[in-house]
Parts: C-alpha cells; structure tokens; sequence
C-alpha cells in the first residue's frame, strides 16, 4: 500500500488523491505518523465487495445456526439490522 498524506493534508488535496488511484490500488492516510485509514480505487473495492457476503445472508445463517436462548441474545437487539451500505 502506498504511503499517503496525513489526513488534515488530504481534505485540501482530495481530487489529487481520487487521481492517484488511477495509478495505484490504494492510498493510506495518517494521522500523527500512524496509519489512520485507507483509500482504495474502484477497481480494487468492487471486486472485494462483490466477494463479501452480504449482512442479511449472514444475519440469516447466524440466526440458523445459533441457539440464541443459550448465548442469552435478544434477537430484538437485530430489527433494526440494515443491509443499505451495500446496495
């Protein structure tokens, strides 16, 4: 992963950094010297994403497989699980 710019130096250069993406996979920025987060070009992050499972098909499975009396979980605590980030 290339080293990128402190998060602060990043809002000011955002279009440079969307354009550095064209060229590289990722970009991380920091904060304080440490690694903060990282910016990943589409076509690095569509192919991760399609391979990741979606919440509501996990939720399901979990639900299948989980004896949620034993392990003391309100499935209440679940109705509001939304899928939307990955729409």
């Amino acid at each position: 992963m290339t080293k990128g710019p402190r998060i602060a130096r990043a809002r000011q250069k955002l279009a440079a950094i969307v354009r550095g993406l064209e060229q590289r996979a990722r970009i991380r920025l920091t904060r304080r010297a440490k690694p903060a987060a990282a910016v990943s070009s589409s076509r690095v992050f569509k192919p991760a994403m399609a391979t990741r499972g979606r919440f509501w098909d996990a939720y399901e499975k979990f639900r299948k497989t989980a004896d949620l009396p034993r392990l003391d979980i309100d499935p209440a605590i679940f109705e509001d699980a939304s899928d939307r980030a990955y729409e």
